[in-house]
């Protein structure tokens, strides 16, 4: 009896557990299909505490993540990309004249919370080298207004070709499929596909 209490008790918590997954899926679904990306509690918490310090400062200072100043065009191309991007999607921008106080404070805040994965972009130095992006580049399908965003954008994804088929990219020296795989920098890559799943 006592085993069959025990096995119906840990069936009723993982039946728990699942709910709870499907209710935090369910949430973000609906946040997405608002607009709104599904970011953990720790980086809510971290993006929360860098805004409120810096605006303690400031009173009109921002913080934006990159991740919400773009938009991909062609939805061909989003594993792709989200493969490339992996955690810099994550960093954030801020106003430049605060840009080496802000990027105190994040490191302050980093290494408080042990998180090492975000770092703050130097918009305005990637504004002033003026990278383009190459024709047919993974850079094309992304559509932002923010110009530090796009500058960003160019400096990272301008120059991996879309490719079609895998001798395309290999060809390339730095291509990239719909599906993840492709060759960047000489090397065959398959990036971190199970993130964009």
């Amino acid at each position: 009896e006592i085993a069959q209490c025990l096995v119906g008790s840990e069936m009723c918590i993982r039946d728990s557990s699942k709910s709870e997954e499907l209710d935090m899926i369910s949430s973000d679904l609906d946040n997405m299909s608002k607009g709104q990306k599904p970011f953990s509690p720790t980086y809510l918490e971290l993006r929360s505490s860098f805004y409120n310090s810096l605006k303690a400062r400031h009173s009109d200072a921002f913080v934006d993540t990159f991740c919400d100043l773009i938009d991909i065009k062609d939805k061909t191309w989003t594993r792709a990309i989200e493969a490339v991007l992996y955690n810099t999607k994550f960093n954030f921008f801020v106003n430049d004249e605060y840009y080496e106080e802000a990027n105190e404070i994040l490191v302050g805040i980093t290494r408080r919370m042990n998180i090492y994965s975000v770092s703050l972009v130097d918009a305005s130095r990637l504004i002033d080298r003026n990278f383009e992006a190459k024709k047919g580049s993974l850079a094309e399908v992304i559509y932002t207004e923010d110009d530090g965003a796009r500058a960003y954008v160019n400096y990272l994804l301008g120059n991996i070709k879309r490719c079609r088929t895998f001798e395309e990219a290999r060809n390339s020296g730095n291509g990239l499929l719909p599906d993840c795989t492709g060759s960047v920098s000489y090397t065959h890559l398959r990036a971190h596909e199970t993130l964009s799943d």
